[in-house]
């Protein structure tokens, strides 16, 4: 979606619950403080077209897109090479359930080190969105 650059997911496992995934801490992102290719990796594991799979009471038509991070936490240096493990977890919602929230956790060979929460808005998928993935990807 964002091209090779911010392409650091390895592996994914997803759940009725939440997700686990594997992310590379390198790319060609500048890293800044915060290596921002890995906290747009850790996002990759929600299935924000198809939240309904982790909450019933979704609508299986809205789409959802990053809004809101409401705390972040740091709890070591920044990783910078190897892989980081990445666990996030559906955490209610804010005001109402056009804002559903996730806990996601970045771990690195020396614990966690960054937790955050983050809030996504729900939008109409509309005609586009309701394609297919396959569909939506261009050749």
């Amino acid at each position: 979606f964002h091209g090779p650059a911010f392409q650091v997911l390895k592996s994914l496992v997803r759940g009725e619950h939440g997700a686990s995934s594997v992310l590379s801490a390198s790319s060609s992102v500048p890293l800044g403080r915060l290596n921002p290719a890995l906290l747009d990796g850790a996002t990759h594991g929600i299935p924000h077209d198809r939240l309904h799979l982790w909450d019933k009471q979704l609508s299986a038509d809205r789409v959802a897109y990053p809004a809101l991070i409401t705390e972040m936490n740091f709890f070591g240096a920044t990783p910078t090479s190897g892989t980081v493990r990445c666990e996030v977890r559906p955490d209610g919602f804010l005001g109402s359930r056009d804002f559903p929230a996730f806990l996601v956790q970045l771990i690195d060979d020396k614990g966690v080190w960054c937790s955050y929460r983050l809030i996504e808005s729900c939008f109409p998928k509309g005609t586009l969105g309701s394609a297919e993935p396959a569909d939506r990807t261009l050749t």
